[in-house]
């Protein structure tokens, strides 16, 4: 991370302190955003520096670029800068997050929202450069977060173009500030204040005006005016000389700048320019001197358009008009070799440990073949911290023939899109980078890159990542295969790759459902990541034994595991990446299962939004189900439909595993029958009754569940009994308590469902029995009232002998899980007034003397919707005030 960009920059000594502008960014402060928007070089930065600076105003600031249009990494810089205000805000989803999606962007703008809300702290936001931002999932998260702002927020947009967020709304609302070119030009009083100031001449009247017309108050053009004066015998005579547009005026100022410098300092404008940030240091090694720091002295003394970027003026930057003009200029010159300047800068920058910043200069310089082998040594670091996605510009800019000629970076490649579920394209890169390997083995062809270790240890890593595929096409003899082939030639010392074929393997016990040998296989592999002090894959593993370890039923080792997990991440520095994301959600389904399900929510959103940093897809699915589940117990139906379009949406042209479509077809069915869509359950039902058979394996566990509760809602219980009783004998023998304990409810409804009670209050104990070691709550209370019935019955005839004694049960455990169906009871008959959910929420936010703005923001939605909502809560309770609406809420005892 460059913390320069979050650096202010300091305000310019003789600076022309525009106060009627001062005025106008002061009134927005009443509103929500304040857009500075014009072309390069009429001061927009200068004038909010001054601004803030003036007005003594807290502020973060965000010097946004091109590499800025990462999602996760913009999020990372934002967040990094507000928790400079407040150390609190953000500090669970401190993402380099990339989400692309509506509800991923309107979460973490909640989190990020309700942190800021509970701060209190005023200040402003400023993003400096946003024309820089073209990607659609940041811009639509700016939109969210903007619609929602809390009011000790202002945000301030800097930009030479108009962002693609809802400015005419903002407008309509009164919402938006807004500075222009109008408003931004300079005066004739200001050009002449300007001269004076910065450069110490005072201009005549008719001058000032005539210099003010000329570059129609163009800053940068009237600023490169006054260097291009100071050389001048006749002031009024070189100003009346000005002829042409305003960009004809800035090349020909420009060149009189530049006629007017030392050599050395000509020189050293010219070539610096293809530099993105500067230091003496690194200057003087591109220009093969040592007076670098002096000029940069002079520079920032001349007022040369040259901005510090940190506090203790290491790094500095030109401003972007000046830069582009010099590099402009540096392209017309024929005697100025550029490549060499960027690989003089690569070589700096690799000495002084800045690898990213050394390839995209070795990239630019066109010298692939050095670009490619420090790529193919950073490839090693891939799993260090789960940053797949830096590596994927640098491969695209590769050209084919260095490719070819690289097999460890086709690898790399393959495995890239492997993150990406591009499964095919994986599979097409590995065999060509077997080809390659075996071509150079047989001296075909001679590597552009030295191989660092052996071409077996490659193939190796090939085959590896030949069982991640095998894995996911859940191909588990494929996985036993390739995994013991890679362990036959992979050397000792390649403990990551070994480790990982130890990891997939355990994958293989776990599609066939044989959980134990899955776990047993993972808790090794988990401990050789920790030995081999690899964070990242130690995370990853871990984060798999806590999904084996849910199946089995042990809920408290999975919630202390995930725990113990985080916490280690955030020792690593690893709290922003997608495996941590996992473990937050595994963390929140399991505090849902305990009926904890509000604390539940919160920590699954934001695992979704840490998930989704890096983007590794599969991990991401498996978060969104998670997710899902929680909203079912709220019966938060809407947002279930959302995520599963959302899947549906990011799926089209590729396939995903057999293990989670099931999950996800399992979720259309449970929606149709919870919304009591019998046109959807026969729709759902006919895509599997043309099946040859039911496989009654793991893979499809969730799915023929779901059958089963289809079939049982359409009054086919003999069809629905037969698949559960196989699915039972298959949970049980395998320890998949999870599951089995769903089956047995499913079992004890049917039969009470065709009069036998009895025997569905025996099903029921058995679940408890499995269900009571790990403490299940919640899949209970979901299957609604007749398992609430039984309970109830259970508890009142426990000890009447018809119960196998040999199962024990506690009564206590019996009585908890009875008094949870009693107060969720008690939540629906407060629905029974008619009031739903949301307006219940409304409610309760209403006794506690919320105002309608209050409530729009905790809430997340308008302030006209709010007053909707009361209006209904009035119409319902049949009251015509708010404090009349609590009194009788109270009084029905929904309050």
């Amino acid at each position: 991370m460059l913390l320069t960009k979050l650096h202010i920059p300091q305000p310019k000594e003789n600076v022309v302190h525009r106060s009627a502008l001062f005025e106008k960014l002061n009134e927005g402060l009443n509103r929500k955003l304040i857009l500075v928007s014009a072309p390069a070089g009429y001061g927009k930065t200068t004038l909010v520096v001054d601004w803030i600076y003036s007005k003594k105003l807290k502020s973060v600031w965000y010097s946004l670029d091109e590499s800025d249009n990462i999602f996760s990494s913009f999020l990372s810089y934002l967040i990094t800068g507000l928790q400079t205000i407040d150390k609190s805000i953000g500090e669970t989803i401190q993402p380099l997050l990339k989400t692309a999606v509506n509800l991923s962007a309107e979460k973490i703008t909640g989190i990020l929202v309700n942190d800021l809300i509970q701060s209190k702290k005023m200040f402003v936001l400023v993003f400096d450069d946003f024309h820089y931002i073209h990607q659609k999932e940041i811009i639509q998260f700016i939109n969210y977060f903007i619609r929602f702002l809390p009011d000790n927020l202002h945000i301030a947009i800097i930009t030479r173009s108009d962002p693609s967020i809802q400015l005419s709304k903002l407008r309509s609302k009164q919402q938006l500030i807004e500075l222009r070119i109008d408003d931004l030009s300079f005066s004739a009083k200001d050009t002449n204040e300007f001269f004076y100031r910065t450069h110490n001449i005072s201009l005549k009247e008719e001058d000032a005006d005539f210099l003010q017309t000329k570059t129609e108050g163009w800053i940068s053009g009237i600023h490169l005016a006054g260097i291009s004066i100071k050389g001048q015998d006749n002031v009024s005579t070189f100003i009346q000389n000005l002829k042409g547009n305003s960009r004809y005026i800035m090349d020909y100022l420009l060149d009189e700048v530049l006629s007017v410098q030392d050599k050395h300092v000509k020189d050293f404008l010219l070539k610096t320019s293809v530099l993105q940030r500067l230091c003496p240091d690194l200057c003087d090694h591109i220009l093969c001197t040592t007076n670098s720091h002096e000029i940069v002295e002079l520079l920032e003394t001349n007022n040369m358009f040259i901005i510090p970027l940190d506090n203790e003026r290491k790094w500095y930057r030109y401003h972007h008009l000046f830069s582009d003009l010099l590099r402009k200029r540096l392209i017309q010159s024929s005697s100025i070799n550029i490549p060499e300047l960027h690989t003089l800068a690569s070589e700096w920058l690799i000495n002084n440990d800045l690898v990213d910043e050394a390839i995209h200069h070795l990239l630019l310089a066109k010298n692939y073949e050095k670009a490619a082998e420090l790529i193919s040594q950073e490839m090693f670091k891939i799993w260090d911290d789960g940053n797949h996605y830096k590596f994927s510009p640098w491969l695209n800019s590769l050209p084919e023939n260095i490719l070819s000629q690289t097999p460890q970076l086709i690898i790399l490649k393959a495995e890239l899109a492997m993150t990406r579920w591009q499964i095919q394209d994986a599979e097409e890169l590995l065999n060509s980078a077997e080809t390659i390997l075996n071509d150079i083995e047989n001296d075909k062809i001679t590597p552009l890159i030295s191989l660092s270790t052996s071409s077996k240890n490659y193939r190796g890593r090939i085959l590896v990542n030949y069982a991640l595929i095998a894995s996911y096409h859940e191909k588990p003899k494929d996985i036993i295969r390739y995994v013991e082939e890679a362990l036959e030639i992979l050397s000792t010392d390649q403990l990551i790759w070994r480790n990982l074929a130890k990891m997939i393997l355990s994958d293989a016990y776990f599609i066939i459902g044989k959980l134990p040998e899955a776990q047993k296989g993972q808790v090794e592999t988990n401990k050789s990541y920790q030995i081999a002090q690899n964070p990242f894959l130690y995370l990853m593993s871990g984060a798999n034994l806590a999904v084996t370890l849910r199946q089995q039923g042990k809920l408290n080792e999975v919630l202390e595991l995930c725990e113990n997990l985080i916490k280690d991440a955030e020792d690593k520095k690893l709290s922003n990446t997608t495996v941590v994301g996992w473990l937050q959600t595994i963390k929140a389904e399991v505090l849902a299962e305990f009926n904890n399900i509000d604390e539940a929510e919160k920590i699954a959103i934001k695992g979704v939004a840490t998930a989704e940093n890096f983007k590794i897809f599969g991990v991401v699915l498996k978060c969104r189900l998670l997710l899902i589940r929680i909203y079912f117990s709220k019966g938060k139906y809407s947002e279930i439909n959302q995520i599963l379009q959302l899947i549906k949406d990011e799926t089209v042209g590729f396939g995903v595993t057999g293990h989670i479509k099931s999950q996800i077809d399992s979720w259309r069915a449970r929606m149709s029958i919870s919304q009591n869509n019998y046109t959807e359950m026969e729709q759902w039902m006919s895509e599997y009754e043309d099946r040859e058979g039911i496989i009654f394996d793991y893979i499809n566990e969730n799915k023929n569940i779901a059958e089963s509760r289809v079939y049982m809602a359409l009054g086919r219980f003999n069809e629905a009994e037969e698949i559960l009783s196989n699915l039972e004998t298959e949970a049980e023998t395998n320890n998949r308590i999870n599951a089995l304990i769903e089956i047995l409810l499913l079992k004890a409804q049917l039969k009470y469902q065709t009069g036998e009670s009895e025997l569905a209050k025996k099903l029921l104990y058995k679940a408890f029995s499995y269900a009571e070691p790990g403490g299940y709550i919640r899949t209970f209370i979901d299957e609604g009232s007749v398992i609430g019935e039984l309970a109830k019955n259970l508890r009142r005839d426990k000890n009447s002998g018809f119960i196998n004694t040999n199962v024990a049960v506690s009564q206590e455990y019996i009585n908890q899980l009875c008094s949870a169906f009693s107060a969720e009871n008690k939540k629906e008959e407060q629905l029974e007034t008619g009031l739903s959910t949301r307006e219940l929420e409304i409610l309760k936010l209403i006794a506690k003397d919320y105002s309608n703005q209050q409530i729009a923001d905790e809430s997340f939605i308008s302030l006209n919707t709010v007053k909707t909502h009361l209006k209904n809560i009035n119409l319902k309770l049949e009251v015509d005030s708010r404090i009349k609406a609590v009194e009788k809420a109270k009084t029905l005892g929904i309050l």
